[in-house]
């Protein structure tokens, strides 16, 4: 008896406290609840996607590393052809391994932190197992979001690859073409860093969408895209992205260069080399030291961007759609049900 009137009032007060949460939110409100998500979820979510994080990170470190000076330096200096071929071989090993192992791991790191904020919001119970085995239940479509999303993006990369090589590769006697064709080059690199966040920020909503709705990986995005659109009727909902990109670049910036400023101040490179005898493996861990700030820029960064496009998510479908309404619905048919079977 007494456990039943508790749950019964434990109930009500969830529902009293998600009425007050499912409403619909100004930016700057979402930014907070974004951080209050955070500091609620926050240890979960990092240690969740702690290992998908690493082997992301770990790719761009070999890539970066061992893959990229490929297309700058060529082991034949004077063959036109060798440097072709190691080129190509240098971007078909970024494309189609790098990018690949890439997008698996941030979709599988999207995949828990998007279903365990949505379920956070809504007020429904969610272990890590079913995080886990519901971002590797829709891992394809992930997977296949995040293509759509990578593959705009990656036109203008491709474009400026092509037109270096044919800058540098170009006959004897065409120098304003090689100058054209290397401003163009310089040129479509740098739209990339324009065309990401745009292309991006469309799909951003996919995965809550394929979480909560469970559409494939094209209706998603185009549903993620018909959400955020504005109307005569409604106002758009790109417009928090904008501070969502601010936060995110400043994250980056401060938290990295913080990270390494305190790294470069009590020297534990240094004292990682004095610890070991031997020069290699000194080395090795005096680099892997090195990389921890990138790796925990890139572990806060995902989860934040996850939550705070799974609040966006929810924010649109309250505007647009009542999702407070049927969720509160549901709260009370609940707590109706739960009433009457009280002896």
């Amino acid at each position: 008896m007494r456990l039943s009137t508790l749950n019964s009032i434990q109930a009500r007060l969830r529902m009293r406290e998600r009425r007050l949460a499912l409403r619909p939110m100004m930016a700057s409100e979402i930014t907070d609840m974004g951080f209050l998500v955070m500091r609620e979820l926050g240890l979960r979510l990092l240690r969740l996607v702690a290992v998908p994080t690493l082997l992301a990170y770990a790719v761009f470190v070999y890539f970066g590393a061992f893959v990229l000076p490929g297309f700058t330096a060529t082991s034949d200096p004077g063959n036109k052809a060798r440097e072709i071929g190691e080129i190509l071989l240098t971007g078909a090993l970024t494309v189609f391994v790098g990018v690949p192992l890439i997008i698996i791991a941030v979709a599988y790191s999207s995949g828990i932190v998007t279903h365990i904020t949505l379920r956070h919001l809504l007020g429904e119970p969610s272990t890590d197992r079913d995080a886990t085995r519901m971002a590797s239940r829709n891992l394809g479509k992930m997977l296949g979001a995040l293509a759509i999303t990578s593959s705009g993006a990656l036109i203008p990369a491709v474009l400026a690859v092509l037109l270096l090589l044919a800058s540098a590769f170009s006959p004897e006697g065409t120098r304003l073409w090689d100058a054209l064709a290397g401003y163009l080059g310089v040129a479509a690199f740098l739209m990339t860093f324009l065309v990401f966040p745009y292309v991006a920020t469309r799909t951003a909503l996919a995965p809550s969408v394929i979480v909560e709705e469970g559409l494939g990986a094209r209706a998603a995005s185009k549903r993620s895209s018909f959400l955020l659109a504005k109307n005569w009727d409604r106002v758009s909902g790109y417009d928090v992205f904008g501070s969502v990109w601010v936060l995110c670049f400043i994250l980056f910036l401060f938290l990295g260069a913080g990270l390494r400023a305190f790294l470069a101040l009590f020297e534990v490179p240094v004292y990682a080399q004095e610890l070991f005898h031997s020069p290699k493996v000194a080395r090795i861990i005096s680099s892997l030291v090195e990389m921890v700030p990138g790796y925990l820029v890139l572990l806060v960064l995902i989860p934040i961007w996850c939550v705070i496009c799974a609040i966006v998510y929810v924010d649109r479908r309250i505007r647009l759609e009542g999702l407070d309404i049927e969720v509160l619905s549901r709260d009370a048919k609940l707590v109706s049900a739960q009433l009457h079977t009280d002896p």
